[in-house]
């Protein structure tokens, strides 16, 4: 069945719309690690997102009340999603937001590996050619990109790498969770939630446990936020705003109108957006093997997600 064009425009702007979202919410992360700590900046911005999915959330509770919520299906993605979420915002406090994007591309390599652990039909990924083409080019391009740089990589260097690509393991966890923790298709008592009413349920959890930790280990308990002048309180809203609505928002919208490969392939781009922000922004500069090496992995992230659409 063809794809009205209108329905095939409105998913290519829907799946700039994210990209764009996500590469704005990586340059105002870096631009807060000068003045707020990490577990500032995330109880605030995920808070902050809590309070705009509330809404839905208390709606589907009164509509179904607790015991018809299968909260399997959404604890266990928010904690991981709470976790991912953790790690890639700690990873701009040790490295610009270039290498953070590119190395967080190890998430579909990630999903591909505990797919093929997980779900016994999906281990057909791994005899296909593509897929260990594509593994080789992100590891290699990840190797590169630490290894090529101006200077030898420092431990702040590691750290962050390790950071991003942790992260990028976890949220591909997340997105395992999301297809496979769901309860029976045929559960009268707990029916499946809607995309939209499950993640309203994330982001209130996600929230409420980055405002715990704000409480515990945020500067003056996330108080330092108000030190804050109107302009940088506005786009640390605008943030959470980006990052946590219309970016996921705009990815489902994606997907739904010209699907998963295009809309994933369109979001590899990311990372050379924020290098050509950060650039003049930030002062972050690479080399050009650097640059060669964050291409071969980019690329090698858009082999992986052909495949591994190409196949499931």
């Amino acid at each position: 069945m063809t794809t009205p064009p209108r329905e095939l425009g409105l998913g290519y702007a829907a799946a700039s719309a994210t990209l764009l979202s996500w590469a704005a919410v990586a340059l105002l992360l870096e631009h807060f690690t000068a003045s707020i700590d990490v577990w500032t900046a995330n109880g605030w911005r995920y808070g902050a997102a809590a309070i705009l999915w509330m809404p839905l959330a208390l709606l589907v509770l009164r509509r179904r009340g607790a015991g018809g919520v299968p909260w399997a299906s959404v604890v266990g993605p928010s904690i991981l999603w709470f976790l991912g979420q953790v790690q890639f915002a700690s990873a701009f406090y040790f490295v610009g937001p270039a290498m953070v994007t590119f190395m967080i591309r190890v998430q579909i390599l990630c999903v591909i590996l505990i797919s093929a652990v997980a779900v016994p039909s999906a281990r057909g990924l791994l005899r296909l050619p593509a897929v260990w083409a594509g593994v080789a080019m992100m590891l290699g391009g990840a190797g590169g990109m630490l290894g090529f740089g101006a200077e030898p990589p420092r431990v702040d260097d590691w750290t962050g790498v390790a950071l991003a690509a942790g992260s990028g393991a976890t949220f591909a966890g997340y997105g395992v969770a999301l297809r496979f923790m769901l309860p029976p298709a045929d559960d009268a008592r707990r029916p499946r939630l809607g995309p939209m009413e499950r993640f309203s349920f994330i982001a209130v959890m996600v929230g409420g446990g980055m405002i715990g930790l704000m409480l515990l280990l945020g500067e003056e308990r996330g108080a330092v936020a108000a030190r804050l002048d109107a302009g940088d309180l506005g786009l640390l809203a605008l943030s959470s705003i980006l990052g946590v609505m219309v970016g996921h928002l705009a990815y489902f919208v994606a997907i739904e109108r010209i699907g998963v490969v295009a809309a994933s392939s369109i979001v590899q781009l990311q990372p050379f957006i924020v290098l050509l922000a950060a650039w003049p922004l930030f002062g972050e500069r690479m080399t050009l093997p650097q640059l060669a090496a964050g291409v071969t992995l980019a690329a090698g992230a858009a082999v992986l997600v052909r495949a591994q659409t190409g196949r499931t």
